[in-house]
C-alpha cells in the first residue's frame, strides 16, 4: 500500500515495489556483512542473500547432528528411569485402589487427548493429571534417535539444499539480492521417499517410515517450528540452528552466478502437436459406364403400359387418403398406421410423381414408435421402407419411370431388407439403427447427380437390385462404399472432438492459474506477503510452466504497476 510524506508530498512506495527494483540489494562493491562463500551456523538472527549447503556444510551438520543425537539419547536412557520409577508408583496405586469405570472412562479420554502430542508432552501431561486426580495414569516410555533417523536426517538436508539453489535461482532471475531468513524446509514424504539422484530412489523407504522418523527427530530437537497448511501441501519446519551450518553463496561477479548449476526443477518440455486427426472425406464419386438409355436398358418397359400423364390425368395432385373423424384424437402409432399405403396405390402415387418435394419423417418420432409404439414388426418395416422410396423419388424428377419398376423396387426391398435367419422381420429397434445409412446413402447420390448432370440413372427396379454392388453396375448398393468412408469420418471427428474438449479444458484449467497467479502477483506487490511466500503460492498451483515463467510475469507487473501509479 502507498503512503505520502506529509513534508514533501513524495510518493512512499512498499517494500516489495523497492525490493523488486533493487533498492535493498546487497552493495556489491562494498564490503558486506555477507562476504562470498563465508560459513556460518545458522542462528534464529542470522541473514543471508544466497543460502545453500557445501559439501563442508553438509559434513559438518552431520556431525553436529550426530553430538546432538548422543546428547538427547543420554538423556532418553535417563528419563526412561525416572518413567519407570514413576511408572511403578502408578501401578502400585491401582493395585491398591483398582480403578472404578467412571476413572477408566476418564483416563480413556485424557489419553485420547494427548495422542497428537509428542512424548515429552504427553509425559508432562500425565504428570499434572495425576497430580489432579491421583496416580492412575502411566507415562510413556520415550523412544531414542537409532541409526536410520541419521540417513533421513542427510535425505532432509540434500532436500533442502535443493530448495536454497531453486529459491538462489528464483532471486538472480530477478535481480533480487536482498538478505533474509532462511527459509523453511518443505517436507513432502511423497517427494522425499521417491526424489533420485543419479537415477536412483535416495531414500526407500514408505511414506508412513518417513513420517514416524521425522516426528521422531522432531521430539529430539532436530527439527523445530512445525507448521501444517493442509494434508496435500508438505509441512513446513526448520533445522535446529544449533546444528544447521550454511554458506552465503552471495558473489559480486552476476556472471559467475549465472553459470552455476542449479538443480531445482525447471520447466518441463513438452511436444508440440497441432496436427489435426481429422480424415477429410473423399466426394463420393460413382463410376459407371451406361451408355444406353435408362429406358432401354430397365426391365420395367413390359410390366405395365401406364405412362405419367395418363397416372396424373386420373389422380389429383393434392388427393389425399381417408383420415379420422374430426375431432377425434389419434395415437402416435394410429397416426403413423394411417401413413403406410397399398403397395399398388404406393407405386402409382411414385410413379405420378407426388413425392417429389417429400420431407422424411423425424427420426424422434421413429424412436418414439420403436421403443414405445405399438406397430408391429411388419408395419414398422413397411413405415420405414415407404418413408425410404417417397424420399428417393426426388432422383427421377426430370424422368418418367413407370409403376411396374417401382412395383419391383418396393417388393424386392421388402422381401429381402431386415429379415431374419427364420424369415421373420427385424425388430423395430435394428430397423431403426439402419435409417441413418439409408439417408445418407441417398444424399451423397443426390450430390453426385448434381455434379454430374450427365450421368444416365436407371430405373428403380433396377437401381433398388441388391446384386448390383459395383461401381460399373450402377446399383444403389454401391453406395455402401460411402456410407464406410462416412463412419470412418465421424469416428475421426468424434476422437477430434475429444481432443479438442481436454485441450479447451486444459486451456481453461490455465487460464485459471495464471489469474490466480496474477493475483498473487498483485497481492505480492501491495505487500500482503514476501517474495518466499510468492513463489510457494504459485507453485501450489501445480503449474510448472507457470512456476518457471514467474519471474518473467513479475518484472512485467512490477512496471505496469509502478506506471499506473504515476
Amino acid at each position: 500500500m502507498q503512503t505520502y510524506n506529509n513534508n514533501d508530498n513524495s510518493l512512499m512506495l512498499n517494500k516489495a515495489i523497492l525490493e523488486l527494483n533493487g533498492i535493498f540489494n546487497v552493495n556489491k562493491k562494498s564490503t558486506q556483512s555477507f562476504p562470498q562463500q563465508e560459513t556460518t551456523a545458522a542462528t534464529a538472527t542470522k541473514q543471508f542473500v544466497h543460502p545453500i549447503l557445501t559439501k563442508e556444510n553438509i559434513r559438518e551438520t552431520m556431525s553436529n547432528y550426530r553430538k546432538a543425537v548422543d546428547a538427547y539419547n543420554d538423556r532418553v536412557l535417563a528419563e526412561n528411569v525416572t518413567i519407570k520409577s514413576y511408572n511403578k508408583q502408578v501401578k502400585q496405586r491401582r493395585e491398591k485402589e483398582p480403578l472404578q469405570m467412571e476413572q477408566k472412562i476418564l483416563l480413556s479420554r485424557f489419553y485420547s487427548s494427548i495422542a497428537p502430542l509428542s512424548t515429552w508432552e504427553r509425559n508432562e501431561r500425565i504428570k499434572h493429571f495425576n497430580q489432579e486426580s491421583g496416580m492412575i495414569a502411566e507415562k510413556d516410555k520415550i523412544q531414542t534417535v537409532k541409526f536410520p533417523a541419521e540417513q533421513v536426517f542427510a535425505a532432509i538436508l540434500w532436500h533442502y539444499n535443493q530448495q536454497l539453489y531453486k529459491r538462489q535461482y528464483q532471486r538472480i532471475q530477478l535481480d533480487v539480492y536482498v538478505p533474509g531468513k532462511l527459509p523453511y524446509i518443505e517436507l513432502h514424504s511423497g517427494w522425499i521417499t521417491r526424489a533420485k539422484e543419479d537415477g536412483v530412489v535416495r531414500l526407500k523407504i514408505c511414506n508412513r517410515t518417513f513420517r514416524r522418523y521425522r516426528e521422531r527427530l522432531e521430539e529430539a530437537g532436530i527439527l523445530q517450528d512445525y507448521i501444517f497448511e493442509g494434508s496435500s501441501r508438505p509441512v513446513k519446519m526448520r533445522i535446529n540452528p544449533q546444528i544447521l551450518t550454511i554458506t552465503d553463496n552471495y558473489s559480486s561477479k552476476k556472471a559467475a552466478i549465472k553459470n552455476q548449476c542449479v538443480t531445482s526443477g525447471g520447466r518441463t518440455e513438452l511436444p508440440h502437436n497441432n496436427v489435426s486427426n481429422r480424415t477429410d472425406l473423399n466426394k463420393f464419386q460413382i463410376k459407371a459406364n451406361v451408355e444406353k438409355h435408362s429406358e432401354e436398358r430397365s426391365s420395367a418397359t413390359g410390366l405395365t403400359s401406364l405412362n405419367s400423364s395418363s397416372i396424373r390425368n386420373t389422380r389429383k395432385q393434392g388427393e389425399e387418403k381417408k383420415v379420422a373423424a374430426a375431432g377425434e384424437k389419434l395415437s402416435l402409432s394410429q397416426f403413423l398406421r394411417q401413413r403406410i399405403e397399398d403397395k399398388e396405390d404406393f407405386a402409382q402415387d411414385l410413379a405420378a410423381h407426388r413425392f417429389d418435394n417429400y420431407t422424411p419423417l423425424r427420426i424422434e418420432i421413429l424412436q418414439k414408435e420403436a421403443y414405445a409404439g405399438t406397430l408391429d414388426r411388419d408395419e414398422f418395416k413397411e413405415l420405414v421402407l415407404q418413408d425410404f422410396f417417397k424420399t428417393a423419388a426426388k432422383l427421377w424428377k426430370d424422368k418418367q419411370p413407370y409403376i411396374g419398376s417401382w412395383m419391383k423396387a418396393y417388393n424386392h426391398w421388402m422381401a429381402q431388407k431386415w429379415i431374419t435367419p427364420g424369415g421373420l422381420s427385424s425388430n423395430k429397434h435394428n430397423i431403426l439403427t439402419r435409417i441413418p445409412e439409408l439417408r445418407y446413402r441417398l444424399q451423397s447420390v443426390n450430390r453426385f447427380l448434381k455434379k454430374h448432370e450427365e450421368f444416365n440413372l436407371l430405373f428403380p427396379g433396377d437401381y433398388f437390385d441388391t446384386t448390383r454392388t459395383t461401381a460399373k453396375e450402377g446399383g444403389f448398393e454401391y453406395t455402401r462404399k460411402a456410407w464406410k468412408k462416412h463412419e470412418v469420418y465421424l469416428q475421426s471427428k468424434k476422437s477430434t472432438e475429444n481432443k479438442t474438449g481436454i485441450k479447451a479444458k486444459n486451456r481453461k484449467r490455465r487460464l485459471s492459474e495464471r489469474q490466480k497467479a496474477d493475483k498473487h502477483v498483485r497481492d505480492y506487490l501491495r505487500g500482503k506477503y514476501d517474495l518466499q511466500e510468492l513463489f510457494t503460492k504459485v507453485e501450489q498451483l501445480g503449474n510448472k510452466e507457470l512456476s518457471a515463467h514467474l519471474p518473467e510475469i513479475l518484472k512485467k507487473a512490477n512496471l505496469k504497476f509502478q506506471l499506473n501509479q504515476r
